[in-house]
């Protein structure tokens, strides 16, 4: 199916993503009518689904053998067979780099396996709320965020290659600020 083109498929063993939440919440009533909320929350996520290529060659050839790889030979697929047969477009390229010959699956331009699982997600956070309601004309709210996320996926060729998710913490703020009053 789809010789000598780009290829897409499902995980054939589809494992359905869990993320679990954790939730923990306390709240106090202070005088003149103020109410703090402190709350912290954990987002535990584990065999999310995410997409992979399948026909990648080693990296560390294109490291070691630098030029090497990017030079042009001729295609074996050239003309290949018929194009009902063989269709797309690896089929009339007369020419292709020596690192695509090197692929796992070179008869194909890519591969890749959507809904794959193993992606993990971590999000952590902890809330601050100070609230005075609407009384003598004056509301406030204070609200305060930390939070810290992280997610695994492929960093570089050799992690793709391994297929080796590693974790790497998000460039979002970590911290927010909210202040709303009305007088």
């Amino acid at each position: 199916t789809n010789l000598g083109g780009s290829d897409s498929f499902n995980a054939q063993n589809l494992v359905t993503g869990v993320n679990d939440r954790i939730n923990i919440s306390v709240q106090r009533s202070l005088p003149l009518g103020v109410v703090v909320d402190v709350t912290g929350f954990a987002n535990l996520g584990h065999n999310l689904p995410y997409s992979k290529s399948l026909d990648l060659s080693d990296p560390h050839l294109s490291y070691t053998n630098k030029g090497l790889v990017a030079q042009s030979v001729a295609n074996p697929f050239y003309n290949y067979l018929t194009p009902a047969t063989f269709p797309g477009q690896l089929r009339n390229q007369a020419t292709v780099t020596v690192l695509n010959l090197l692929d796992q699956y070179p008869q194909y331009q890519s591969i890749t396996e959507a809904n794959a699982s193993g992606v993990k997600d971590r999000y952590y956070s902890l809330q601050v709320k100070v609230k005075r309601e609407f009384r003598s004309g004056l509301f406030f709210q204070l609200a305060y965020n930390y939070n810290q996320e992280r997610t695994s996926a492929f960093y570089n060729a050799i992690d793709q290659y391994a297929n080796n998710l590693t974790y790497q913490p998000s460039n979002n703020p970590r911290n927010r600020l909210t202040i709303a009053g009305t007088y």
